[in-house]
């Protein structure tokens, strides 16, 4: 690290910004719009971004008591004169001042089971109670409505990671070539048997089912034939959407994910939900999966950790049994390892040796009476700032936080120290690789 980017003013980015910031370079370059778009572009993302924050953060994430508490008051300060029943007027006023981030379809439908009286007014004594189960059912809906999306966003970036090893650019050329050679005579266009043909003959690993649908998808005017310009453009994102269909199909079920979620209930004594990373670690460790110790941080390394050093294992098992079941793919291991070979070393970034004395100089700096033992928070605070030969991200630090083992006179470090360099080079490769 030079002097002055080591005693230049630092700067504390805010958590979770890593994470959006890749997020929407993921969108930019999925949709790629014109230069002079970027900035409406940007604006209608973290526009959205925003209105599911704060759908989210509304009252809908209450308790039902204090849901029923929050709109009893509101009822009652909206009832002037002491009626116990408001105007449809003053009802609707009410709800919407509630901010319950229900859409209009959603507000129609508790409109509709508002019990009104000849006068058409609405004793909300009554109404509350049912307003409170419809409201929480309408988020339960959001919410995994949210988590259904999420996941096929997961599955269509796993998709796109998986196609044929090939990214957007270098699909879109080797088709382009492709097609060139079976045009003959340079008209532009294949009809349906050539279009297949060349396919076929282009040895790619295309599958018969993704033969039939870029067939079918490209030949946009159904004229019986497909132009190079009806094709290039929608190849990529045709065939990823049909392997993000083929992974959801894997994904459920799971029996992997299944397991996954049993292993770590074992380790939960308060049935939290949540563990320790280097809980997760462990159990994943005694299970017989065949992973070696190395593989099993990688895994661990990609758990949604929150400040207390803790992870939700069931949003993480989906995603945890995705990862397991590719280290479980002995031919897609065979893969890895062929590439691995082909790395150029330095884009690493760093030597083992200089990482492991690296580690220990950190640990020994926080050590001054040489026990060799420090706490579990001091690991982390010399995980996130000590001056390494690489910066840690958090994949990074939660595998290596994966690594330890709380004894009663604290972590070892040592120990860590020596694991450490073989789990971040394992991370690297794959960052290389994938």
């Amino acid at each position: 690290m030079s002097s002055s980017a080591r005693y230049g003013k630092q700067y504390t980015v805010p958590e979770g910004a890593t994470t959006i910031l890749k997020d929407f370079t993921r969108e930019l370059l999925r949709h790629q719009p014109e230069d002079e778009h970027y900035f409406a572009f940007g604006l209608d993302y973290f526009n959205g971004l925003l209105e599911q924050e704060e759908r989210r953060g509304g009252v809908g994430h209450l308790s039902k008591e204090e849901l029923e508490e929050v709109l009893a008051e509101m009822f009652i300060q909206a009832d002037a004169d002491g009626s116990g029943a408001l105007s449809l007027t003053e009802f609707k006023s009410v709800l919407k001042n509630a901010n319950l981030g229900l859409s209009d379809k959603d507000a129609k439908l508790l409109y509709a089971e508002a019990d009104m009286d000849e006068n058409g007014e609405v004793t909300y004594q009554e109404f509350i109670p049912l307003a409170v189960d419809l409201v929480q059912s309408m988020y339960a809906r959001m919410e995994a409505a949210d988590a259904a999306a999420d996941e096929e966003e997961e599955a269509r970036d796993l998709a796109a990671e998986q196609l044929h090893g090939m990214g957007r650019e270098e699909l879109n050329k080797v088709m382009a070539d492709i097609f060139k050679r079976a045009d003959a005579d340079g008209s532009g266009a294949l009809s349906l048997q050539e279009f297949r043909k060349c396919l076929k003959d282009a040895d790619i690993g295309l599958t018969k089912k993704e033969i039939n649908i870029l067939m079918a998808e490209c030949d946009v005017d159904q004229d019986g034939t497909i132009s190079y310009d009806e094709f290039i453009p929608v190849a990529f994102d045709i065939l990823v959407e049909i392997v993000k269909g083929q992974v959801l199909e894997q994904r459920s079920p799971s029996e992997l994910e299944t397991y996954l979620i049993a292993l770590w209930e074992r380790m939960d004594d308060e049935r939290m939900g949540r563990l320790p990373v280097s809980t997760l670690s462990q159990a994943l460790r005694t299970a017989d999966l065949g992973l070696n110790k190395i593989q099993v941080h990688s895994v661990v390394g990609e758990a949604p950790v929150e400040e207390d050093g803790c992870a939700d294992y069931y949003s993480f098992a989906p995603k945890a049994a995705i990862i397991v079941g590719r280290l479980l793919d002995r031919a897609a291991q065979a893969e890895r390892a062929d590439a691995v070979q082909h790395l150029d070393q330095q884009t690493l970034g760093f030597d083992l040796g200089q990482m492991e004395s690296a580690l220990l100089g950190a640990f020994e700096a926080q050590d001054p009476s040489g026990s060799q033992f420090v706490s579990e928070d001091m690991v982390l605070q010399v995980l996130t700032s000590a001056d390494l030969p690489m910066q840690l991200g958090p994949v990074e630090t939660n595998a290596l936080m994966s690594c330890i083992v709380v004894e009663d006179e604290g972590v070892f470090y040592p120990e860590l120290c020596q694991i450490a360099p073989h789990v971040l080079q394992y991370l690297a490769e794959n960052a290389a690789i994938y």
